[in-house]
């Protein structure tokens, strides 16, 4: 991930459909959300490289969002089921490609 990919990833992020199983604050201008990038690339550099990474589409180069491993507490437990609704979000964005 790049600061240059925040413009991108706010589209993404902006899109209700797709974000519907995500719970969390997303940023809603350009300047939150290359604050919101900035953030994922120093949590790269201090947290054993895990972090979230920018989805770039093969055929059009296109941003469609972003994919990764991260420490996220979601005060649920260790049931998984955050997990799961992230991974509905990505098949969700997929299936829009």
């Amino acid at each position: 991930m790049q600061l240059d990919d925040a413009e991108a990833l706010l589209a993404v992020y902006g899109d209700v459909e797709t974000m519907q199983h995500l719970n969390a604050e997303l940023p809603a201008t350009v300047a939150e959300a290359r604050e919101w990038v900035q953030t994922k690339i120093d949590l790269f550099d201090r947290d054993n490289q895990l972090s979230l990474w920018t989805v770039i589409h093969n055929e059009s180069a296109q941003i469609v969002g972003d994919v990764g491993l991260q420490h996220e507490d979601y005060g649920c437990g260790s049931s998984g089921w955050p997990r799961r609704k992230r991974q509905s979000t990505v098949l969700a964005s997929r299936d829009r490609l």
